[in-house]
């Protein structure tokens, strides 16, 4: 500039402004922040210190990977960094990764039914066959009755028990099991005992005396004719002694007779 007063000249300095440039962030749709950056500087090499990276955001089941100029993050050449030079202004986005989620398989509860008798006792927990579970192994001691389902063992029916299980990771598996109670049987009658006759005696029967037995027939025997001895002293009776001897002949002709039969027969 020209001084008329001294005629001399006044040199000001210019101050020339240095391009600069701005990033602009952006999380799930929305903006996050913005960063001035120096013309082919990156946001950790220029000169202006109140200029840094945002902190990373975070999302709800995922992790943050990164900045990319790519939308989608498949493209790996276009991730950006607190290093990456700026030559113009852009917009990146943040990329997340799903975070690997671990399956937490819930535990196997096993129950078994039973039967009982009206009036009978049951404790209710050895209805608890198992609790096992692939993560936590044997949590059987875990297992809680959620539900007696008014069981009374007064009562005849049947009742549904229901147990539950929880494991460490909190999955949780429920299981029933079913009381039945059935009716007390009647105790039977005892018999009366039996009156014991009193035996009566019975009338004594006459025994008939028992016929003989049958004799054998005999030969009958045929009489030896009695010789006939004459009296040494006939009385005297009146009667002629020629009637005498006639009677002595026929005697002994039939003696005779018979000795000749008979030696007859041994012939």
């Amino acid at each position: 500039q020209y001084c008329t007063t001294n005629h001399t000249f006044v040199v000001f300095p210019k101050w020339i402004k240095e391009a600069d440039h701005t990033v602009t962030f952006m999380n799930e749709g929305s903006e996050y922040a913005k960063v001035k950056v120096q013309e082919g500087k990156s946001i950790n090499s220029d000169e202006w210190t109140d200029q840094s990276m945002p902190a990373d955001p975070s999302k709800t089941g995922y992790t943050f990977r990164g900045w990319s100029t790519d939308e989608t993050g498949k493209d790996k050449t276009k991730e950006f960094s607190a290093a990456t030079p700026v030559t113009g202004d852009m917009t990146v986005y943040a990329i997340y990764d799903l975070n690997a989620t671990v399956m937490n398989v819930a535990p196997t509860l096993t129950l078994q039914d039973k039967t009982i008798t009206e009036g009978d006792s049951i404790d209710l927990n050895s209805l608890i066959v198992s609790a096992k579970d692939p993560e936590d192994g044997d949590i059987t001691s875990k297992v809680k009755l959620t539900d007696n389902g008014g069981f009374d063992n007064t009562k005849v029916g049947s009742y549904k028990i229901t147990f539950s299980v929880t494991d460490n990771g909190g999955a949780t598996a429920t299981a029933s099991a079913t009381v039945t109670v059935t009716k007390k049987p009647t105790p039977p009658t005892p018999p009366e005992p039996e009156s014991t006759p009193v035996p009566v005696p019975e009338p004594e029967q006459e025994l008939e005396p028992a016929p003989a037995p049958d004799q054998p027939e005999q030969p009958e025997q045929q009489k030896q004719p009695e010789a006939k001895h004459a009296a040494k002293h006939l009385p005297d009776t009146g009667v002629g002694v020629a009637p005498l001897f006639e009677s002595l002949f026929e005697s002994l002709f039939a003696g005779f007779g018979l000795s000749m039969f008979k030696s007859r027969r041994k012939h």
